[in-house]
């Protein structure tokens, strides 16, 4: 599944677009499903007596062979020893890059051929499919369904990016007017500050006398009205912008 998963995800023509659309989400996805196959596969393939690996069956086999009759381990053990270069490399990649970071291993990594894989993980399917038939005496076999959500997800996307320039152009337009308007707020408090600086010079300084004159009061009419404006025109701005 993490296999098919990455090679749905692998950057076609048909698909590059979308995936460099959406890159902070399909790339460490993609890169995610290839580390996670490499970690199942490297587990399934363990000498490590803890691993549910198919060596601990074989020797279960070796120990038992009723629990599988009709089943040579030997025979299994040569099927999965001609995948020993490609399992090598997963096993160099897994532990210098998809589970671990041992930064001695990077000149020893060996390539991790497509082809190689699948035929690997056909074999690996057909393998645990004989040794579960001989064992359970059923017919069924294990095969994971393919059922492409990943490339269904990838033409959905690919629709409704057909539909986005309309969308695209209205939130362009709508983008345009909320620039226009923070410009002009950023303008009109500007001027409403400069008119507040120039009421509060008006009065006296510190120790002076100062006797209003018409021309004074006038001013401070005028000063005042216009700082109304200002805020009475912010207000409207500020009621245009939370609508858009």
């Amino acid at each position: 599944m993490h296999f098919g998963i990455w090679e749905q995800l692998w950057p076609t023509e048909q698909a590059v677009d979308i995936i460099n659309q959406y890159k902070g989400f399909f790339l460490p996805t993609r890169n995610a499903h290839l580390d996670r196959f490499f970690i199942k596969v490297s587990n399934i393939v363990s000498n490590d007596l803890r691993s549910p690996s198919f060596y601990r069956i074989f020797k279960m086999l070796d120990i038992n062979t009723d629990l599988a009759p009709a089943i040579d381990s030997s025979s299994l053990r040569k099927r999965l020893k001609q995948y020993k270069v490609i399992l090598e490399g997963i096993n160099n990649y897994r532990n210098t890059k998809a589970a671990h970071w041992d930064t001695s291993q990077v000149a020893q990594l060996k390539p991790v051929l497509f082809g190689d894989s699948k035929r690997m993980l056909k074999e690996l399917q057909d393998m645990f499919n004989e040794i579960c038939g001989a064992s359970t005496k059923n017919t069924w076999s294990f095969k994971i369904s393919q059922h492409g959500d990943t490339t269904s997800l990838l033409n959905a996307l690919k629709d409704l990016r057909a539909t986005k320039p309309l969308v695209n152009f209205t939130r362009e337009v709508k983008m345009g007017e909320i620039e226009e308007l923070g410009r002009e707020e950023a303008e009109w408090m500007r001027k409403k500050q400069e008119l507040i600086s120039r009421r509060k010079g008006l009065p006296p300084q510190v120790g002076q006398t100062w006797y209003p004159t018409p021309e004074n009061l006038a001013e401070n009419e005028r000063l005042d009205r216009e700082i109304e404006e200002a805020e009475a025109k912010l207000k409207e701005i500020r009621e245009k912008r939370s609508k858009l």
